[in-house]
């Protein structure tokens, strides 16, 4: 019986360091398993996020340059029953991309400067201008009527660039004139019998 019980407490002694020794290497192999896989998954991280950068670069990088070169309108028309005075259309170009893929954009400038326009007529000519202009406002003022119904940049959504035309429509009277602005299909302002404001000047 003791040689039994020798031999017993040997093979459970033996297979306990077995089972010691099987589960420190598992622990060590998961742990450097472990390891692998998050040092993995942290450079595929940031190569995802350099792919990413890269491409919304490029892709502004191409827009930009689609721009560049490319001529675009403007129609004003005065539908009012007033003399539209002072008329001013400003803009801002797109001068470049920055490395976080965002227009680098230059001042104000003027793309149309102190033109008038008699009541339900137009501008004898389309004004036309460089496709790198992003960003607009526009100004008038009446002639015996309200001071600058409207004054004001009207489009700052920079990167909607896919127009081709902005048309400005005065309507109303010398003391409730009305405008619309449209930018290719969207309508950019609708403003009705209009408060007399102060000129908005960059």
């Amino acid at each position: 019986m003791k040689k039994t019980t020798k031999k017993t407490k040997r093979a459970l002694t033996a297979a306990l360091a077995g089972i010691m020794m099987m589960t420190t290497v598992a622990s060590i192999s998961a742990s450097a398993d472990d390891s692998v896989l998050d040092y993995d998954s942290k450079y595929y991280e940031t190569i995802d996020e350099d792919a990413l950068a890269a491409a919304r670069y490029n892709a502004r990088k191409d827009q930009f340059h689609n721009l560049y070169g490319t001529r675009k309108s403007v129609n004003i028309t005065n539908s009012g029953l007033y003399h539209a005075k002072k008329i001013k259309l400003y803009g801002r170009r797109a001068l470049g991309v920055d490395k976080d893929g965002n227009f680098i954009l230059g001042g104000w400038e003027q793309i149309i400067d102190n033109v008038s326009v008699h009541g339900e007529s137009s501008l004898d000519n389309e004004i036309t201008f460089d496709g790198t202009y992003v960003n607009f406002a526009f100004s008038f003022d009446i002639t015996w009527g309200t001071d600058f119904p409207y004054s004001d940049v009207f489009w700052t959504n920079t990167y909607d660039t896919d127009w081709d035309t902005i048309d400005i429509e005065l309507r109303g009277l010398c003391r409730n004139a009305s405008i619309q602005i449209h930018v290719g299909d969207t309508r950019a302002v609708d403003k009705r019998n209009c408060d007399s404001h102060t000129e908005w000047k960059p």
